[in-house]
């Protein structure tokens, strides 16, 4: 009985320790965040944020839309700082039909593969000065 007592025990002890030497796995990414900002005027700059850095998400989603005029949509597309020309850029998506309302990430996609810590708006086709969350 001692020797199975002791042969247990030193099992453990090893156990123990090949859990105390085994690496550990990375941080892994944060989820993604989310940014709420004000629209500019069409072709023009609103809010402008930056792409997180720490997030797992790629792209800029508009994941909640409120137009602050009377009608209950606009069309919105996202926007890109290019520091090496100092100019703003329209993401590939152009503007997008969005109703007032919350959607899931990934719905309405305004800037795909968007460089950590990039700069970026978003623009109202008709006015600006609406408001969305972006998740990015």
């Amino acid at each position: 009985m001692r020797k199975a007592i002791a042969a247990g025990a030193l099992a453990l002890v090893s156990a123990a320790s090949c859990l105390a030497l085994a690496p550990t796995a990375s941080a892994a990414p944060n989820a993604c965040v989310t940014s709420s900002l004000t629209t500019g005027a069409y072709e023009g700059v609103g809010s402008t944020p930056s792409k997180s850095a720490t997030s797992s998400c790629n792209d800029l989603n508009l994941t909640q839309a409120l137009n602050a005029t009377a009608r209950l949509y606009d069309y919105y597309a996202g926007r890109l700082y290019y520091s090496s020309s100092g100019s703003w850029r329209t993401c590939n998506a152009g503007y997008v039909y969005v109703a007032d309302g919350s959607y899931a990430v990934d719905a309405i996609v305004l800037c795909s593969d968007v460089k950590d810590n990039t700069r970026f708006t978003v623009a109202s086709w008709y006015e600006g000065g609406d408001f969305v969350d972006i998740t990015h």
